[in-house]
């Protein structure tokens, strides 16, 4: 049986009863034998008869747990670990490979406990094996030595080892022995 969608004093009465009480408004059409298209129509149209309905709202509960993500530099058994590694005096690189994590990693966790990661004595962490040690920078003015070759003098201006006729290298007698070692030139140590 078709809905009819005329609007009578009779209904339009009806629909102001039904509005009053909390029917969803797809019941009261079925109730009035209208669409539900056109109880909204007619309720749009006569505003002051039928007010707006407003549902009421529900409050969610947004209180959610967050989960607390673990973070490796901030594990107190992780920080225990590297704090040893760096007591003994390795190298950084050493520790955060040993310890299985990356370096930036090993950076926020000396960030997040930096009482922990006392300074170190720089002296102390030289690899005897990776570093020919000298016994200083600098050879005292008068206790030098130079290396000299049958053309002229060896040099060294940045990374490379030229032989030179004015200008020549100028170190200690370890240095000296060492350059020997490194260089490709056959060379004699002259003092000053």
């Amino acid at each position: 049986m078709p809905k009819k969608r005329t609007w009578t004093a009779l209904k339009h009465t009806k629909a102001i009863d039904l509005w009053q009480t909390e029917l969803s408004t797809l019941l009261i059409a079925e109730r009035l034998g209208v669409t539900y298209a056109s109880l909204q129509l007619h309720a749009h149209r006569n505003r002051n008869d039928l007010p707006r309905r407003t549902k009421a709202k529900v409050k969610k509960n947004n209180n959610k747990t967050t989960r607390q993500r673990y973070k490796r530099y901030a594990d107190l058994k992780e920080i225990n670990k590297a704090v040893k590694l760096w007591e003994q005096q390795a190298y950084i690189k050493d520790i955060y490979k040993t310890l299985n994590m990356s370096e930036k990693t090993f950076a926020k966790m000396r960030e997040y406990a930096p009482a922990r990661f006392v300074e170190r004595d720089k002296q102390r962490r030289i690899k005897k094996d990776d570093y020919i040690i000298t016994e200083g920078k600098f050879a005292k003015v008068g206790e030098g030595y130079r290396l000299k070759h049958m053309t002229g003098y060896l040099h060294m201006s940045g990374k490379t080892i030229t032989r030179q006729k004015a200008y020549s290298w100028r170190g200690t007698y370890i240095q000296a022995l060492n350059m020997i070692d490194d260089c490709k030139f056959s060379v004699v140590i002259i003092k000053e």
